[in-house]
């Protein structure tokens, strides 16, 4: 192993076990001595290989220094203070994302609303007209005749609309499940970290 490849790896190993100033003499400390060795007549290798293996001199370090009181003892009692005294603004924001998605689903379904009480108020009035007709037809026959026209229109113009609805429903079932799936994948998808 070279001096460098050495360095690197000792510099690697105690960032995160021992402070940064103790990790910077120590890997200072290490070069000091593969250096004198090889002015002493031993080749890079060799004295590389004479200092020690990378991961026990980090082992060493890392059991080598105190415990810093400074740490917290309890990080998750942290992360569920900041959580609890964060509520109202989480919450708040939770409650609106709730409600966008709450308002976009109603907005889906208004269309099939709309459809479906246009067709059950045109079939129930053009069935209701055509049923009444024949005892118009008995008292003004001009009279009777355009009430079973208008009562055949409306229940055809009925019977259309809730056939389109039918397949609006459809359309809005099959958005309602793509809103809710994005939804969710919201939730399942790993969160980016900035360092």
């Amino acid at each position: 192993m070279t001096r460098e490849t050495f360095l690197m790896r000792l510099g690697t190993g105690l960032r995160g076990h021992v402070p940064a100033g103790e990790a910077k003499r120590l890997v200072a400390y290490y070069d000091e001595m593969i250096q004198d060795l090889i002015e002493d007549g031993s080749t890079e290798a060799d004295a590389v290989a004479q200092v020690g293996d990378p991961n026990d001199l980090v082992f060493a370090a890392a059991q080598s220094v105190p415990e810093t009181p400074s740490q917290p003892a309890h990080p998750r009692l942290l992360l569920w203070l900041l959580l609890i005294l964060g509520a109202p603004l989480w919450g708040a924001l939770a409650v609106a994302a709730l409600c966008v998605v709450a308002s976009l689903d109603l907005i889906l379904w208004c269309g099939p609303l709309i459809g479906a009480c246009l067709a059950s108020g045109f079939t129930l009035g053009g069935g209701l007209a055509v049923v009444v007709s024949p005892f118009a037809l008995i008292g003004t026959f001009d009279y009777g005749l355009t009430q079973l026209g208008a009562g055949l229109l409306l229940l055809g113009a009925g019977l259309l609309i809730g056939w389109a609805t039918w397949q609006l429903t459809r359309l809005c079932w099959r958005g309602h499940a793509l809103l809710f799936r994005w939804v969710a994948t919201q939730w399942q998808r790993p969160k980016a970290v900035f360092a």
